[in-house]
């Protein structure tokens, strides 16, 4: 009778430890969950104007899609633009219309083709317009293109464009403008921030997005290198937008966000995390991709469409 009692009493504490346990997985797992609503759903975002205490937002790639979409937001909230882009008209275009909107903004312009490669001498002129703005408080690395198609398929020229648009100016942007941003936060105790946009894609890679999701992962390694670098300085924040309806994806609806949606959303997690995907849209698109079953099923069907092209 004293085994069985002193086995009982084993017993009783195993099923005690395991109950606490559960209760510890369960705790923290809701506790998560709730953090994470909060977060994507509840939590306001930061005053930036008041955080970054004004100064100009730089936008590479400022004329069309996310750029624009960055520059209107940045423009609601008071801060002074320095579009660039490579089309002077549309650059035009679109500081008469942001002049017309925000009468008491200041809006420079910098035409520079990103496409060209890179020399000192090329991009000297690109740094030059820099050091002639004043208070820079925020870059916004945004400037890219894209192409999907079967790697195999795929053009040389229009892989070494995405390669050049998307990789190299972040570094040549960057390095331009990271002492100044530096110096600000330093010398003039003024927080800055540089937010560079990467891809959802390089969490959930596909077919036909070799090359870009290879530059887009380039993109948040510099970032997240950067951020380890100099985060405790600067707001370093990077951007991985899911299916988002601009010139490069016509559809609309579902989980596909607008490029308003999407910059606005982004915006409120700046100064709060170190990643965003721009809209719970695109946290869902994540989650549900990330399905073992759902991926490989994704996958098939793309790659039977790309057969029953090539026959």
């Amino acid at each position: 009778m004293a085994t069985l009692s002193k086995h009982g009493h084993k017993n009783k504490h195993l099923m005690a430890a395991l109950a606490l346990i559960g209760l510890y997985k369960v705790a923290t797992t809701t506790l998560s969950y709730s953090w994470s609503f909060f977060k994507t759903f509840l939590r306001p975002g930061r005053n930036l104007y008041k955080r970054y205490q004004g100064g100009y937002v730089v936008v590479t790639g400022a004329t069309d899609g996310l750029g624009l979409e960055y520059a209107r937001q940045f423009a609601l909230k008071g801060f002074n633009l320095v579009l660039v882009a490579r089309n002077q008209e549309k650059l035009d275009a679109t500081k008469a219309e942001l002049s017309r909107e925000h009468q008491d903004i200041d809006i420079q312009l910098i035409q520079f083709d990103f496409n060209k490669p890179y020399t000192q001498e090329g991009y000297e002129p690109l740094k030059q317009a820099f050091d002639n703005i004043g208070d820079i408080s925020v870059l916004v690395n945004n400037v890219g293109t894209a192409e999907f198609k079967m790697f195999g398929d795929q053009d040389l020229e229009p892989m070494n464009r995405m390669i050049q648009v998307n990789c190299i100016p972040q570094v040549i942007v960057t390095k331009f403008l990271l002492p100044r941003l530096l110096a600000r936060s330093k010398e003039q105790n003024k927080r800055t921030a540089i937010i560079s946009v990467s891809s959802l894609l390089d969490y959930v890679p596909l077919p036909t997005s070799a090359v870009y999701t290879a530059t887009k992962s380039f993109n948040k390694t510099f970032s997240d290198v950067l951020r380890k670098e100099n985060g405790e300085h600067i707001d370093i924040m990077t951007i991985l937008p899911g299916p988002t309806k601009t010139n490069l994806m016509k559809r609309e609806g579902g989980l596909i966000a607008t490029a308003s949606q999407h910059a606005r959303w982004s915006l409120s997690d700046v100064g709060y995390n170190s990643e965003s995907f721009g809209h719970y849209k695109h946290c869902i698109f994540r989650s549900i991709f990330k399905m073992p079953l759902v991926e490989r099923m994704i996958i098939s069907s793309m790659l039977k469409a790309q057969k029953e092209q090539e026959q």
